[in-house]
């Protein structure tokens, strides 16, 4: 109504453009808005489901499906948010989950391996290691 309003009050051109440009740049800003928050809700709906699920065989196309999406465009979106591809946020999220396992004295370094979703336990001794500077073993003996 407004914008009406403005284009039928406007003596010349020059207004006309002005109220135009005027109307334009809210509107964008508006759906740009509601896409950001679309995005913010999409990948905090994937970082949810990635840590429900760390310890599954977790593939980017099985996250991409639980949003409904497809695996290009969510690992765009995943990046552009939060600057982690989504195997870095899993390898991130599966060794928190181990630090806190390895706490626990009773709890074998192998067996937090599997808890976490890997395979291999060499494997994980070497992502655990890239991301913390110590190996599970040293982890635990420094109490860390």
């Amino acid at each position: 109504m407004r914008l009406w309003q403005a284009i039928a009050s406007a003596e010349t051109v020059g207004e006309l453009s002005v109220e135009a440009v005027r109307h334009l740049s809210l509107t964008y800003a508006e759906i740009s808005d509601k896409r950001e928050k679309k995005t913010h809700n999409v990948v905090a709906h994937i970082r949810r489901y990635i840590e429900r699920h760390y310890a599954e065989d977790l593939t980017n196309a099985r996250i991409a499906s639980s949003v409904y999406l497809t695996t290009t465009y969510v690992c765009l979106l995943f990046k552009q948010e939060t600057g982690l591809t989504l195997n870095e946020y899993v390898v991130e999220t599966r060794i928190a989950v181990a630090k806190r396992l390895l706490a626990d004295p009773a709890n074998k370094p192998y067996d937090v391996c599997y808890a976490v979703g890997y395979k291999d336990p060499g494997y994980f001794g070497k992502l655990f290691k890239r991301q913390t500077g110590y190996t599970p073993g040293e982890f635990r003996e420094r109490g860390l």
